[in-house]
């Protein structure tokens, strides 16, 4: 499957809620995340998908179903989401035109990355 198109800024709320809960996950790391997502198409898709289904993507078992299963209810994105926009912080997931092209190009880029100020374009080598 191909990468999504990037959004532009901003992202739809529930897409960014949905990217957001998924990459908080315990035990989704970046590979586990990209399998989930080519799987399913969307992070809300991953997290609307019965447990049947999420075991049938590899890497995926019987703990980490019930974890993304669980996030569902658990994983308060929302309070995370105020609490940046109280402070400045924007957070950016790869589905973001911001996000660091070099960042996409690897192989377990981080799922979101949580901005403070503004990403330019002078900025490709400064993310850290």
């Amino acid at each position: 499957m191909s990468e999504p198109a990037p959004f532009p800024l901003p992202l739809p709320d529930e897409t960014l809620a949905a990217m957001l809960r998924l990459t908080l996950v315990s035990g989704v790391g970046p590979r586990t995340r990209k399998a989930l997502l080519e799987h399913f198409g969307s992070a809300e898709a991953v997290l609307n998908a019965a447990p049947s289904e999420l075991r049938c993507v590899p890497g995926v078992g019987v703990k980490l179903t019930s974890a993304i299963v669980a996030a569902r209810d658990e994983i308060d994105v929302e309070t995370e989401l105020e609490l940046c926009r109280q402070h400045g912080i924007t957070v950016l997931t790869d589905l973001h035109e911001q996000y660091p092209r070099l960042l996409r190009e690897i192989a377990d880029p981080p799922g979101a990355l949580y901005v403070l100020g503004d990403v330019q374009p002078c900025d490709a080598l400064a993310i850290a």
